[in-house]
């Protein structure tokens, strides 16, 4: 996978929402539900029908070499530019193997030895891309992603980029951009995408930061 593009198009981490409950909601959970207990633990055991733990056993050898391959590839550039941790990385490399599989990614161009070349989307099909977009955007939270790049830049404020991020984490966005970037060519030549771009970016900043933004 191509770090640059995978870095472009990140924007990441919905934020994690927290319920409290009151002191003397704990008790009545406790006494009620405590009957209730047992049976739930009975439903221990079904948690070994999350195919989480055991999906990387039924790769074959080679299948991980290649998982682990195109992780390391993603994460070999350490450098502030590139905001995929190893969490995602590593979600990118299984599922790459586990949807796309072996021999796709072979075909894509991608290899154990070189997982991620330069070259290796520019004679990808459709087809072939529309997954490998498909495994990137379901690995990676593109909208935190995107609200801490604006937020790094420093020329906007927070709730700005809180609201770009909102309005264009959005597929109809996304997957063009996305498309433009493993092609290697300018998402800019679709006019729909722009004007979505250019109505969240005139919905989202103030005039000060528009202003800034156009003397950058």
């Amino acid at each position: 996978m191509k770090r640059s593009i995978v870095a472009m198009l990140a924007m990441a981490l919905l934020a994690a929402a927290c319920s409290s409950s009151d002191s003397t909601g704990a008790p009545e959970s406790t006494g009620a539900p405590e009957t209730a207990q047992a049976p739930e633990e009975t439903d221990v055991p079904e948690e070994t029908d999350a195919p989480a733990a055991t999906d990387a056993p039924r790769r074959s050898a080679g299948e991980q070499a290649m998982a682990d391959a195109i992780r390391d590839g993603i994460l070999e550039d350490g450098s502030a530019d590139n905001p995929i941790g190893v969490e995602e990385a590593t979600c990118i490399g299984n599922r790459a193997v586990d949807e796309i599989g072996l021999e796709g990614l072979l075909e894509i161009g991608i290899t154990i030895e070189d997982a991620n070349p330069d070259d290796a989307f520019a004679d990808a099909s459709d087809e072939q891309l529309d997954r490998v977009i498909d495994v990137t955007l379901d690995c990676i939270d593109f909208r935190q992603l995107l609200v801490d790049t604006f937020l790094a830049d420093g020329e906007i404020s927070e709730d700005s980029a809180n609201c770009l991020g909102d309005a264009l984490d959005k597929p109809e966005i996304l997957r063009p951009m996305a498309f433009a970037g493993f092609r290697g060519t300018d998402f800019g030549e679709e006019p729909e995408v722009l004007e979505l771009v250019f109505g969240a970016i005139v919905q989202c900043l103030s005039g000060e930061e528009l202003a800034q933004l156009g003397d950058s």
